[in-house]
């Protein structure tokens, strides 16, 4: 066998089969001598194979930070970068498009319900009625059917004793919204002074063609009544007229 190392020309002894200067090796099938890192994957290969994967994954993470990472990030000046190079297909951020999250999310189209069979409309089972009730009407003097202005109209609801005011303008019109009532109604106090304080009951037909005479008496029964207030209360949204007819106290 070669005396010297084919490789460095160190010398060897005849029944060697590698150098001991050098990582050359050899054997009589091989050929004259072989490198030991010639055997298996090279490592330049497997340093590139390494370093694409370090890329890959950090531009992954990239990818997800500024895609779900929230305004702040989706609107950093890396992102606006990476953006402006088309590197990462980044969704535009909110401050870009010049909305708020809560704007850009699509409205329910009308109809969905009515088309899906198995959608439901959700009630409630609170008790409490949704809405407001609303009411209107005038105050007039029982005798003369003169419109009667700053009177106080009081509606009150008898289980809480919550109570809501409101007074009549210049020609005896009152108006009021209240919240409406699981149940029952509002009792209606209407004051003024030098009048009564109880007053004609509204479900009283055709006042104003009745004789003059005949509301004097109707007056006269006032001053004695001891009848409760009038409840009043509302359906739907539309308002409920109803006017009220004082007694002059004499």
């Amino acid at each position: 066998m070669a005396s010297r190392c084919p490789q460095c020309g160190h010398p060897v002894s005849p029944e060697a089969t590698a150098c001991p200067n050098c990582p050359a090796s050899w054997d009589e099938e091989a050929g004259p001598y072989r490198s030991r890192r010639g055997s298996g994957v090279p490592r330049a290969l497997i340093l590139l194979l390494l370093g694409g994967g370090m890329l890959w994954a950090g531009w992954k993470g990239l990818d997800f930070v500024l895609r779900w990472g929230g305004s702040e990030s989706a609107n950093s000046p890396i992102a606006r970068f990476v953006r402006s190079r088309g590197f990462v297909a980044l969704p535009p951020s909110p401050a870009v498009l010049g909305s708020s999250p809560a704007a850009a999310r699509p409205a329910p189209l009308a109809g969905d319900a009515d088309d899906d069979p198995d959608a439901a409309v959700m009630i409630s089972h609170d008790s409490r009625p949704s809405g407001d009730w609303r009411f209107q009407g005038r105050v007039f003097d029982l005798v003369t059917l003169k419109p009667l202005s700053r009177c106080e109209v009081d509606f009150e609801d008898p289980a809480s004793g919550k109570r809501f005011e409101t007074s009549t303008d210049g020609d005896g019109v009152y108006r009021a919204r209240i919240p409406a009532l699981p149940r029952g109604g509002y009792a209606v106090k209407v004051r003024l002074g030098g009048y009564a304080p109880s007053y004609l009951n509204p479900e009283t037909e055709n006042v104003a063609g009745m004789s003059e005479e005949e509301r004097r008496t109707l007056a006269r029964d006032l001053l004695h009544s001891l009848d409760g207030p009038y409840t009043v209360q509302a359906a739907g949204g539309e308002p409920v007229d109803t006017d009220f007819y004082l007694a002059a106290a004499r």
